[in-house]
């Protein structure tokens, strides 16, 4: 679990862990530098249960470096990053997904239906079924998805459980953009990478819990980066993405159906996503400000009929008092 300043959802995230049926685990939290109440929650945590280990690094290291801290700091045969705002929905998360994969030594990297809350618009959670990579589907066709861009939704999968002994073998230095760490699409190396040792696969069950946040980074980057910035980015990526494919062992037809498909991205539109996505935030924001705005004023009148109250029931006091005063106790009923 790689944090930063995660008080507001921390105690959620690590409770859905404690929760787990499997009980032969370890949590492993690297602090990010966090200035908030994050470093006393974790360390009531790690003095409550002893497979709570918790670092702090001295100085924020960026988001992808934390990421990959933990993997480093892991121990297990098996591993999965847990965001502080996401938990697990089932106490056989962890069960479930270790199962398959003790099952399927083909597989390094298990995933499953994402049950996904949005924090701006609290409701109804829409359940995200990663349908391209369902264990029934052939891992030729399937792999293709991991070199298309923009990519569809199996990007979910990053939360999965892997074989962490290949995953230390896949790039988790994140990206890179006028100096600056890129938290947008950095999903697509480490999974396109892992393709390369084996299949990915996703459980249709909602197993686990994800929350989605305009302040999140990846919107965060959408926000500072221009269009020009965005094209760069998107640039970069294809290349990365023929890099990797050319890595990939297949046989002939394969090979030549995936070095298809990552040229095929050159082709593609991709600064309308961009645009699109903008004007969607902007709308959430919108949206949640408007609500801001009706609840800011909702408690002012509670706050006032509240003072209303008070003075009604002081001068009630009053009249009683005066009452009290003028008719001897001995005449009372």
């Amino acid at each position: 679990m790689p944090v930063f300043n995660a008080e507001k959802f921390l105690r959620e995230a690590v409770e859905s862990v404690l929760m787990q049926d499997l009980q032969d685990f370890e949590l492993v939290i690297s602090d990010n530098a966090s200035t908030d109440a994050t470093r006393s929650i974790c360390e009531a945590f790690a003095q409550r249960d002893s497979r709570i280990r918790y670092h702090r690094n001295s100085k924020n290291l960026g988001l992808s470096q934390n990421f990959k801290k933990v993997v480093k700091l892991a121990q297990g045969t098996y591993f999965t990053w847990l965001a502080h705002d996401d938990s697990f929905a089932s106490p056989a998360y962890l069960s479930e997904h270790v199962r398959y994969l003790e099952q399927h030594p083909d597989v390094v990297l298990c995933g499953c239906t994402m049950r996904v809350f949005d924090q701006e618009n609290p409701g109804k959670p829409d359940d995200r079924e990663l349908s391209p990579i369902l264990p029934h589907q052939d891992w030729r066709e399937a792999r293709l998805a991991f070199f298309r861009w923009p990519q569809p939704e199996i990007h979910f999968v990053l939360y999965g459980v892997y074989r962490r002994d290949i995953l230390l073998k896949v790039p988790l230095d994140g990206r890179q953009h006028r100096g600056q760490p890129v938290a947008t699409d950095m999903e697509y190396p480490i999974l396109a990478s892992l393709c390369r040792f084996g299949r990915i696969v996703a459980l249709p069950q909602p197993l686990r819990n994800s929350r989605s946040v305009a302040t999140s980074a990846a919107c965060r980057d959408m926000e500072r980066f221009s269009k020009f910035d965005h094209f760069c980015l998107a640039f970069k990526m294809r290349l990365t993405l023929v890099k990797i494919a050319l890595r990939v062992s297949a046989p002939a037809k394969e090979k030549l159906k995936l070095l298809a498909v990552v040229l095929g991205n050159f082709t593609r539109a991709h600064l309308g996503q961009v645009p699109r996505f903008m004007e969607c935030l902007k709308e959430l924001r919108r949206e949640a400000a408007n609500l801001h705005a009706v609840c800011d004023e909702r408690l002012l009148l509670i706050q006032n009929l509240s003072k209303e109250l008070k003075r009604k029931e002081d001068l009630v006091a009053s009249l009683q008092a005066q009452l009290n005063q003028r008719s001897p106790s001995a005449e009372r009923p």
